[in-house]
């Protein structure tokens, strides 16, 4: 099976994306695809006593609060360890002292560059370094309840769910 795919020309950039026009071949068939790079993500599952810490963040696109684990964009330069640890730490204030990867995935092939990694830890420490501009707070919340609430549609973001199935599916 054979196909061809090149980066194409930057039709829009920012400081957090870029929107490329692609042209794509695969056997006879030519298209022209426009990818929303957002570069790579990471997100970590903080677990404690049968606890998971969520961070509540103000979303936009639902006009909501929403429950989300800890994660966000990671950097140039760093690794998605690095990423994952930096976030965390900003958005929680805990400083992971390991980390597992329980998931990695790509939440679109064609049309969104975004590479995923989720990491579990539970070694760590409370530094008390919280960013509170970019959460308005943080919860823990009882394993029960987080697995109720995800087989209840009641998280909205692909990538809480995709983190909680999967240290569910692992934790079996």
């Amino acid at each position: 099976m054979s196909s061809s795919w090149q980066k194409g020309e930057i039709v829009y950039k920012n400081k957090w994306s870029r929107v490329l026009k692609n042209s794509y071949k695969h056997r006879d068939k030519n298209k022209e695809i426009y990818t929303v790079d957002f570069g790579r993500r990471a997100a970590v599952i903080l677990s404690r006593n049968e606890e998971i810490l969520f961070v509540k963040q103000h979303r936009m696109l639902i006009g909501d609060y929403s429950l989300e684990i800890p994660g966000g964009k990671v950097e140039q330069g760093e690794s998605f360890e690095e990423g994952a640890l930096r976030e965390c730490s900003e958005e929680t204030g805990f400083k992971c002292n390991s980390l597992r990867e329980i998931a990695f995935f790509h939440p679109g092939l064609e049309t969104l560059n975004n590479p995923t990694k989720i990491f579990l830890c539970t070694d760590f420490i409370d530094v008390n370094v919280q960013n509170i501009s970019e959460i308005e707070e943080a919860i823990w919340l009882p394993e029960i309840n987080a697995r109720e609430m995800l087989d209840a549609n009641d998280f909205r973001d692909a990538l809480t769910q995709i983190g909680l199935m999967s240290y569910f599916r692992k934790k079996k």
